[in-house]
């Protein structure tokens, strides 16, 4: 399946550094981090119910994607995970779960092969640290309409507003949000990292598509 890349800016420049890194360069490296998730859930025969998703890769056999990936009418679960990386497939269950946050822990099958024999972890950064960095452009990888691994830069628009939690209507001031790129349906899941290659953020839904603003969940809560 083809992979796109959209509306790329040749440098992720530092304006407290004044460091340039190539953005292609980075994008090459983070994106065998990300990995496409297909669910489904099976009543019988007859009847199944599937939905697509991004995620990424934290260790040797765990990817982490949003909950509601792996949601279906009635808060039934997933309960046939298949993981895409590459032209790899991998086998998988729901290992965990955070409602509060809307976040999945899925573990691949260890008869199969480690996932990070071909592809790699992430690295974790301080979203906290996001406005401050001297960085302007971010850089999300997910499939979105089905195209795996596709690449887009981001702005960041404001951070730390309370919105409503997709999970169960609470309020928390854990969200980032960021304007520009593909972020569309079967983006939810996918990673969103800073120019020093570290995971800051994961697509977590569509404010509203008029002006593409996307909320993403922060890698660091508070």
């Amino acid at each position: 399946m083809a992979t796109a890349k959209i509306a790329m800016a040749s440098d992720c420049s530092n304006s407290i550094t004044g460091q340039q890194i190539n953005t292609d360069r980075v994008f090459k490296e983070l994106e065998k981090s990300a990995v496409t998730v297909k669910a489904c859930y099976t009543e019988s025969k007859e009847k199944e119910n599937c939905s697509s998703g991004s995620g990424f890769i934290v260790d040797d056999y765990k990817v982490i994607t949003n909950l509601h990936v792996l949601k279906f009418s009635n808060n039934k679960l997933a309960n046939k995970i298949l993981i895409l990386a590459g032209k790899r497939r991998f086998w998988a269950k729901l290992e965990r779960y955070d409602q509060r946050h809307d976040l999945a822990g899925i573990r691949i099958n260890p008869e199969q092969e480690p996932i990070t024999n071909v592809d790699k972890k992430v690295t974790f950064g301080n979203s906290n640290l996001i406005d401050g960095d001297g960085f302007d452009n971010y850089l999300s990888i997910s499939t979105p309409l089905g195209m795996p691994r596709t690449k887009s830069i981001l702005k960041l628009a404001f951070k730390n507003r309370l919105f409503r939690s997709m999970s169960d209507g609470s309020k928390y001031p854990r969200h980032l949000h960021f304007t520009g790129g593909a972020i569309i349906d079967g983006s939810s899941g996918g990673p969103v990292f800073n120019c020093n290659k570290e995971l800051i953020g994961i697509t977590s839904s569509i404010i509203t598509r008029k002006v593409s603003l996307t909320e993403t969940l922060k890698t660091k809560q508070g």
